[in-house]
Order: structure tokens, then C-alpha cells, then sequence
């Protein structure tokens, strides 16, 4: 499975990549479910969303697809080209959408060169920016710095001679993938609920 391309949220006026939801799914599918789209190994969901904050409310507030065709309503929007037709061909802007998210969110920048592993999404560890966004039924409750944490956790795959966080035999590769794919993770621990954070 191909690395994915990770949501966004734009946070005090910076782009950040989503690298964990405490309680996926942040996108309720309800809201996309109609959506006739196709895409590419890089993201096999069939969409990529940016979600922000609207004052101290979570929003969903814009989704690029490659859409099968340009009628297509979502949340009383019609799509726009993309700006990047090389990578995704429509854009739904500006819906300022409320989500009523509780959970947190670990939210990253500045990836880090040699930890990329080019299956699902990356861990939060692979960063060396990273905060959590906590929500209370989609109101912004509180955000610190954890990258710190993150660090702790990188030094930990390093001294145990998996500095990647990759499988490390072929009986796991299955449980691996299936890791990979979710963003979910531990609010206590910061890492991914499997036995690969």
C-alpha cells in the first residue's frame, strides 16, 4: 500500500498534516458517502479534506477529489477546478461545515527525512512538530506541544534497532498494513493502538 496523502488543518494560519484522530472517523461519511469519485494509490479514500477552526469551532472546510462528474452537490456546493489539476482534478472550498468531533487530534509538521515508510499514513513520531488539538463536541478545548513526547517515542524505535517503526518479519506484514491505514490513537500513550505507534 502507497504512502497516503494526510488531511489538513489549518491551525493560527499554518498548514498542518492530520497524523492522528483520537476517535476516527473526523470526516463523518455520512457527509460524503454520495460522492462519485476515484483516485490513486496515494489516496485510497478517494478524497483529501481540510478541516480548520472557525473562532474556537471545528469545521469542515474543503475537499479536493477527482470527481466523475462536475454536478455533483456536497453540502450546497458545486465543485470547483483544482488549482493543481496534475495532482486532483475538483475542489469543494470554503464550506466552513461544523463538525461535532469530541477526541483529540495530533496535528504535524516538518516530516523528518529517513523515517518515511512508504505504506498508509505516517506516525506522528516522524515529525518534529507536533500538537494535540482536544475537542468537546466540536468546540476546541485546549492544544499543547507534544513533540517532545514524539521525540521520546522516535528514541525508542531507534535504541530498539527499528528506527522506522517497520514490520519486522513477514508473518506481521498483514497486521502492519491494517495498522498503517488508521489514524487512530491513545490520548495517554500519543501512539497508534497497535503494537506499531
Amino acid at each position: 500500500m502507497t504512502s497516503q496523502i494526510p488531511d489538513v488543518f489549518v491551525f493560527e494560519d499554518q498548514q498542518w498534516t492530520i497524523q492522528g484522530v483520537e476517535h476516527p472517523p473526523l470526516l463523518p461519511e455520512d457527509l460524503i458517502r454520495d460522492l462519485k469519485t476515484y483516485g490513486c494509490s496515494a489516496w485510497t479514500r478517494g478524497y483529501l479534506a481540510t478541516f480548520g477552526l472557525q473562532g474556537d469551532r471545528l469545521i469542515f472546510d474543503g475537499l479536493e477529489a477527482d470527481l466523475f462528474s462536475m454536478d455533483q452537490i456536497l453540502l450546497g456546493h458545486l465543485p470547483k477546478p483544482s488549482r493543481q489539476p496534475h495532482l486532483i482534478h475538483h475542489i469543494y472550498d470554503n464550506l466552513a461545515y461544523p463538525l461535532p468531533y469530541s477526541g483529540g487530534l495530533l496535528i504535524c509538521q516538518d516530516s523528518m527525512a529517513g523515517l518515511t515508510v512508504n505504506s498508509g499514513f505516517q506516525r506522528p513520531w516522524k515529525f518534529r512538530k507536533v500538537l494535540e488539538l482536544r475537542f468537546a463536541s466540536g468546540i476546541l478545548t485546549g492544544s499543547r506541544n507534544v513533540s517532545e513526547e514524539m521525540e521520546v517515542i522516535r528514541n525508542e524505535y531507534a535504541a530498539g534497532g527499528n528506527p522506522t517503526g517497520k514490520y519486522v518479519s513477514g508473518l506481521e506484514i498483514s497486521a502492519w498494513v491494517e495498522a498503517m491505514r488508521s489514524l487512530e490513537y491513545d490520548p495517554v500513550t500519543l501512539s497508534n493502538k497497535s503494537k506499531w505507534p
